[in-house]
């Protein structure tokens, strides 16, 4: 039997080797590569980790934390192991984008990366080659998600590398058109979607509420958001109107200076009163402008850099700065969520021996995306609205700010009912917009924008809410054994990116 060390150390070499825009991420180098996306890289890495999670499953843990490496690399190995085998992994437009935000990324973070820009061309040649054969083979697009690349991602990702002087990397993604109208030609509404079994067996994988149960907590979550709602409109102002009043103003001039000075307030607010900081760690959110074309939000600390910084992404144009959002937006990204919980996973995984670095794969969004495997996200989304829940508690929302955190409260509600509802084939793209519109107060346009979203990324949007629930269900029991809350937190953030699920024993002070 293969030690357990040794399998560990295969499974993750394997991951970063296949996967070097992981690598980049978590700080393992490789910002020269990006992966091999032709049919025969996908039939060796099948091969590969059938090997692997053979191995995994003959272990025998030799403690708690053996048996959480072990459940994550089997959780990973048994989600893409089927998507290989269905060819969804192949059948994916994420791979298109992800070359463009492996560049924007090393290049952010200060390295060169005309090395790996310089792969571009032969990354789509192969990547066109792989989906033209998925549509010989009978593979039937979403037409939302082709139009969004079509109309959007290429435009951004050709518009951004000439911006940084890769020239022939825009063009090439100039030269995928044709591909993509391929798509176009055999797509069909719906028709990739998930199905019944399969959503079933993602929630499982992600370690979440089975779907009836997930849709009933998202209801009960919807109609206390919009009660809250109603009870704050002055004189019986209609909640639409209302909202829409307040979400009218922008920020001023110094985008970066607003978001800065919160991030320092709430430092000083929750540090270690109400969230529990990292050991030996002076936590300070680095904020910088998001590349072009890429959404704002967070990249999480290098794991293996402790001397490097993750950042917290704005936009920098004042006008897509709408002053309503903007504390639950740096809460969320930054402090005591995204950023804070990174910077946690650095400080107590980032020695020199990366003992369990095993569980700190496919975090970084473009990666997750590229897999289209949430199980992570489960843990670093649910923990970023925990974290909202956490400071809405506390009082740190006000005026319109609290109206900010109850109507993302019920938006993380619809997206759980869209998503269930899209992957069964039981909503229709109108439907799921109606019921942004209707449910949520949000502009038909903003709404019908979160349907593609829907479709790009399937079952992402209800890990929001279904992780907060998770993690909030764990403090609870844990309260119940006289497991104080930062106790609990302090728990939760050491372990990583792992399905809180897995992290019951641990958290209850059992394991």
């Amino acid at each position: 039997m293969a030690s357990r060390d040794d399998v560990r150390a295969r499974f993750l070499a394997h991951a970063l080797d296949r996967f070097p825009e992981d690598a980049s991420s978590l700080g393992a180098g490789g910002d020269h590569r990006l992966r091999d996306p032709s049919a025969a890289a996908f039939e060796a890495e099948e091969r590969a980790l059938t090997a692997l999670r053979a191995d995994a499953h003959a272990w025998a843990p030799a403690s708690p934390a053996a048996a959480l490496d072990r459940l994550a690399m089997l959780r990973r190995a048994d989600f893409r192991l089927r998507t290989l085998k269905d060819r969804r992994a192949r059948r994916n437009l994420e791979l298109v984008a992800l070359p463009y935000a492996a560049v924007a990324y090393v290049e952010s973070h200060g390295r060169a990366a005309g090395a790996r820009a310089a792969q571009i061309p032969a990354y789509l040649d192969a990547l066109g080659a792989t989906l033209r054969h998925e549509l010989a083979r009978g593979w039937v697009p979403e037409p939302l998600v082709v139009e969004a690349f079509l109309c959007e991602v290429l435009p951004a990702a050709a518009a951004g590398l000439r911006a940084s002087g890769h020239a022939d990397a825009a063009r090439a993604y100039d030269a995928f058109t044709p591909v993509l109208d391929a798509c176009g030609a055999r797509a069909v509404e719906g028709g990739d979607a998930l199905g019944d079994d399969e959503l079933r067996f993602r929630l499982a994988s992600f370690g979440v509420d089975p779907p009836e149960r997930l849709a009933e907590r998202a209801r009960a979550s919807l109609a206390e958001a919009q009660a809250a709602l109603r009870a704050r409109c002055p004189g019986g102002e209609p909640l639409a109107k209302h909202l829409a009043r307040l979400m009218a103003p922008t920020l001023g001039d110094d985008v970066e200076a607003f978001y800065v000075l919160r991030c320092d307030e709430l430092v000083d607010r929750a540090r270690d009163r109400l969230v529990p900081w990292p050991p030996n760690t002076d936590v300070r959110v680095r904020v910088l402008a998001a590349p072009p074309g890429l959404a704002h939000g967070n990249w999480p600390c290098p794991l293996f850099d402790p001397d490097a910084h993750g950042a917290f992404l704005i936009d920098p144009d004042p006008a897509g700065n709408p002053r309503f959002w903007a504390e639950v937006f740096t809460v969320h990204e930054a402090v005591p969520g995204h950023y804070l919980q990174s910077a946690w996973w650095q400080a107590a995984h980032g020695d020199g021996g990366h003992a369990h670095a095993v569980r700190f794969l496919n975090v970084a969004d473009d990666v997750a995306a590229s897999w289209q495997d949430w199980g992570p996200m489960v843990m670093i989304e649910g923990w970023a609205v925990h974290a909202e829940q956490i400071m809405w508690r506390d009082g740190y929302f006000a005026g319109p700010a609290a109206d900010a955190a109850l109507v993302s409260n019920a938006l993380r509600a619809v997206r759980v009912l869209v998503d269930l509802g899209l992957q069964a084939g039981r909503m229709t793209p109108d439907e799921a917009a109606a019921l942004y519109v209707r449910e949520a107060c949000m502009p038909e346009p903003w709404a019908r924008a979160q349907v593609v979203r829907h479709r790009r990324i399937p079952l992402q949007g209800l890990t929001y809410l279904a992780g907060r629930l998770a993690l909030e269900d764990l403090e609870a029991a844990a309260a119940a054994r006289g497991v104080s809350t930062l106790e609990a937190r302090r728990r939760l953030l050491a372990e990583g990116p792992l399905p809180p699920a897995l992290l019951h024993d641990i958290v209850l002070g059992g394991g």
